[in-house]
């Protein structure tokens, strides 16, 4: 078989599958199905899921930046913009 040949084969192949994939339709499940389904993945499986969660879900330091500083105003009390302004002044001597 000559190059053209092959050539020809190869994007037979790749149209046949994209004429199988586009016939499928998945439906998505809800994270409750997904939760019920973990407990039968093999090792090999989960360890691949937790390597494609970590890559997907990790944050840059930019993103985990933001999110403590979300965190820190939801944890309880802040002060106002003037309280701080008041207690900056008092400690440093400035009116």
């Amino acid at each position: 078989m000559g190059y053209c040949e092959l050539e020809q084969s190869d994007n037979a192949k790749k149209s046949a599958s994209v004429s199988v994939m586009e016939g499928i339709r998945l439906n998505p499940m809800s994270f409750d199905k997904i939760l019920e389904e973990l407990p039968k993945l093999t090792r090999e499986e989960k360890k691949q899921l937790r390597e494609l969660l970590d890559s997907e879900l990790s944050w840059t330091e930019e993103e985990q930046a933001i999110e403590e500083g979300i965190d820190s105003r939801e944890e309880g009390p802040s002060i106002s913009w003037e309280e701080l302004d008041r207690r900056i002044r008092e400690k440093h001597g400035l009116r």
